[in-house]
């Protein structure tokens, strides 16, 4: 579950947003999605809080990170195509067996 943190002052910071993007890259890596996606909600609101001078850098952190979670995504729906694509061959043959019994 995602974790509140309530210290303001250091919550604004670079160094508070890479600790947030790889704990969503780590509930990304595990499949944990309803985690990512409170996360994600945290650091967007996260990110409109930080002063004008370090929203570049900190809008450019938030984009690489998106980008390896979107990855990582894409990797979870591959491997989830090919189970249910495993899925569905064992139930056609199953009815094949059955139509011939």
């Amino acid at each position: 579950m995602p974790e509140n943190s309530e210290q303001s002052g250091s919550r604004v910071s670079l160094e508070y947003l890479e600790g947030l993007h790889r704990r969503i890259e780590e509930h990304a890596a595990g499949s944990n999605w309803p985690d990512v996606e409170a996360l994600m909600a945290e650091r967007n609101k996260l990110l409109g809080e930080f002063p004008a001078a370090e929203r570049p850098a900190a809008l450019q952190a938030a984009k690489k990170s998106t980008d390896r979670i979107l990855a990582l995504a894409k990797s979870a729906r591959l491997e989830l195509g090919g189970e249910l694509a495993k899925l569905q061959e064992g139930r056609k043959a199953t009815d094949i067996y059955r139509a011939h019994r």
